[in-house]
């Protein structure tokens, strides 16, 4: 279980593969979303949403993408181990703030 308090696993593989191959694929994945106008919540076909809802999704994605880059890759930095902290906080209230106004757009009377 990942845990964002503290510090990150040490090593090279949490730091380059959760610090920069697991954002650049949130990354991927939101760009993809925002360039198709689609993207699908669930499993398999899932859901699909279109328009706005979509890019306060891919916003979502992009600010899980800045926590994880935050706490593996700038955790494991010596010179910017002291802003990861911060960062963990901004990705953290904008992937929730994003999951929030997505559920309330989505759940609308």
């Amino acid at each position: 279980m990942m845990y964002l308090e503290g510090e990150p696993p040490q090593g090279p593989l949490p730091k380059w593969g959760g610090g920069l191959v697991a954002p650049l694929a949130c990354l991927g994945h939101a760009v993809f979303c925002l360039v198709r106008g689609e993207a699908h919540i669930g499993r398999g076909q899932g859901y699909p949403i279109y328009g706005g809802d979509v890019v306060v999704y891919s916003l979502s994605v992009f600010f899980l993408a800045v926590g994880l880059h935050c706490h593996f890759f700038w955790g494991n930095s010596e010179r910017l181990e002291a802003y990861s902290g911060l960062g963990k906080v901004v990705g953290l209230l904008g992937f929730v703030a994003c999951l929030v106004l997505l559920g309330v757009r989505l759940f609308r009377p």
